[in-house]
């Protein structure tokens, strides 16, 4: 009885030393709003800054409104709502156009500026700093 409750106790402890070398390699968690742009998963990357610097915040889908917990991650601007203060974006995607729209509901009433897949740039005089919504569209 004495020997098996020594193997279980060592059991425990190898156990308890794998499941802790588990937590200490595990990544950190993201916050909400991603602190990075995923070119795997096609991501439109808005940055705070021109020439694709200062805070990013990476989008896969469509965006009808950037709400308020949407915000900039890493960076200067790190922290800042997206809506209304990105200054460049970068089109990840590797067949879908995206279109970044002055109005919220993918509304380019007023103004819009599109990025064809794989590529990017500063957003136009009435975009920068002017951004609500985006969305994705193939290329005709």
């Amino acid at each position: 009885m004495r020997a098996l409750t020594f193997r279980s106790a060592l059991a425990a402890a190898s156990a308890t030393a794998a499941l802790g070398a588990l937590l200490v390699a595990a990544p950190p968690a993201q916050a909400a709003g991603p602190s990075f742009c995923d070119e795997a998963t096609g991501d439109t990357c808005l940055y705070y800054n021109s020439g694709r610097t200062g805070g990013f915040y990476g989008a896969s889908q469509n965006v009808v409104n950037y709400t308020s917990d949407m915000k900039f991650g890493i960076g200067n601007g790190k922290g800042l709502p997206v809506k209304n203060n990105a200054a460049s974006v970068y089109n990840f995607h590797r067949i879908w156009n995206v279109t970044i729209y002055y109005n919220s509901n993918k509304s380019c009433a007023y103004a819009c500026q599109s990025f064809a897949p794989k590529t990017g740039g500063n957003l136009n005089s009435q975009m920068k700093n002017n951004n609500a919504s985006q969305g994705y569209w193939l290329p005709a």
